[in-house]
């Protein structure tokens, strides 16, 4: 059962692939913009953890009767920065294609946006050459 769950999941990221490839070159064809290149990314990925940790932050001030306000703003410039992505995409494209696509888009990025900033922690560690710390007094 293992083995078929990784098959599936191996076949459901190559169709997920796919479906960005076939909508990259529909979309630079028609309207000369491409939807998922590393720029877009950034934006996405910034726009992302803003929003994850804004939320995190309000929630955290909320249950301790603390200040909501840095939560609350992190959000919103999270939310500006993925606003600014959507109309970049609507301007660059039409409506209902930039709406339906940038969608997609964004569920994509933001499942990636967690795998890139486990995989950015895990540098930052191991550049900073972290050892594990050991207590000897037990």
């Amino acid at each position: 059962m293992t083995v078929l769950a990784i098959i599936g999941i191996g076949i459901g990221l190559f169709l997920i692939y796919m479906a960005m490839e076939k909508i990259d070159e529909y979309s630079n064809r028609v309207y000369h913009y491409d939807f998922f290149n590393m720029e877009n990314f950034s934006i996405a990925f910034v726009g992302n953890l803003l929003v994850y940790f804004g939320t995190s932050w309000y929630k955290s001030a909320l249950a301790h009767n603390g200040d909501t306000l840095n939560g609350v703003l992190l959000l919103f410039f999270g939310l500006c920065i993925l606003f600014l992505l959507l109309y970049i995409n609507v301007v660059q494209t039409d409506l209902l294609f930039g709406v339906s696509v940038s969608v997609f888009q964004f569920t994509l990025y933001a499942i990636a946006s967690v795998f890139v900033f486990i995989g950015l922690l895990m540098a930052v560690v191991w550049m900073a050459q972290a050892k594990p710390v050991y207590n000897i007094n037990d």
